[in-house]
This record gives structure tokens, C-alpha cells and sequence, in this order.
């Protein structure tokens, strides 16, 4: 009896485990993007990228081409704009779902959403755009700097 007992304990312990390390559902997945705030994160981060092309464009074409006239800065322009425009956050979102899916398990998703859901996480949620921001300006040097040597 006892080692039936233990047995089945086991068992149900084994499964628990089993459990944890499978892989979260997509419900968890979408969870965990609400929390983090992944939409408005992505849309804020394109949204600073998007100025940061524009402006690193136009100064590329005032260099590269001094002539240009202003119908053609403005067809540069567009372009930019209808590449922005039709970035496809949501299937870009739905399709991250299976790579959060593929590297973390049930219990690392689960630890994620207690420490962001905590004040110390609540607060890394609040800084990084900032955070993000202020680095891409300090690397928009460096990125401007490569685009003129390949054009």
C-alpha cells in the first residue's frame, strides 16, 4: 500500500512537473504581450524609428543627390511614409506567439508575469520606452555614418 502510495505520488508529481515545462499556451502568450504592453511598445519604438529613417533619408538625399527637386524628396518621402503605414503589427505580434512558445516554458512564463506584474517590473515597463529612445539616439550616429559609406 505504501509503495502504492508513493507511486502515485510520484506520478502526479512527475505530471505537475510536466506540466510546467510544456509549453505555454497561446492565451499565456497573449497574457504575457498585454502585460509587457507589446503592441503599444512596438507601435511606440516604430514610431521613433520611423522619424529616425525620415530624417537620416532626407539628409542621405540632400547629400547624395544636392539637385534633387522637391517632387522627388516628396516620392522619397512617400515611400517611407507607405513602408511605415503597412507595417503589420498584429500578424507581426501573432506571429511571435510560437517563438515565445518555442524558448519558454509554462513556469518561465508564469515567473515572467509575477516579476512584471510586480513594482520593480511595473517600473522597467515604464522606463523602457525611454530607455529605448535615448539608446537608438545615441546610436543614430553610428547608423547614419554606415548608410552614407554604402551609398
Amino acid at each position: 500500500v505504501l509503495s502504492a502510495c508513493l507511486f502515485a505520488t510520484s506520478a502526479l508529481l512527475a505530471q505537475q512537473a510536466k506540466s510546467n515545462d510544456a509549453p505555454p499556451s497561446k492565451e499565456e502568450v497573449l497574457k504575457f504581450f498585454d502585460l509587457m504592453q507589446v503592441r503599444q511598445q512596438t507601435q511606440a519604438v516604430l514610431a521613433n524609428t520611423e522619424e529616425q529613417v525620415k530624417s537620416m533619408t532626407r539628409e542621405m538625399v540632400r547629400k547624395k543627390a544636392p539637385n534633387a527637386d522637391s517632387q522627388q524628396i516628396a516620392q522619397v518621402e512617400g515611400l517611407m511614409d507607405s513602408m511605415f503605414k503597412e507595417y503589420p503589427i498584429a500578424g507581426i505580434l501573432d506571429d511571435m506567439i510560437p517563438v515565445y512558445q518555442k524558448h519558454l516554458t509554462r513556469s518561465d512564463l508564469e515567473g515572467l508575469i509575477t516579476f512584471y506584474s510586480s513594482p520593480l517590473g511595473q517600473k522597467i515597463l515604464r522606463e523602457m520606452p525611454s530607455m529605448t529612445d535615448e539608446a537608438m539616439q545615441v546610436s543614430y550616429a553610428h547608423i547614419q555614418k554606415n548608410m552614407e559609406q554604402m551609398m
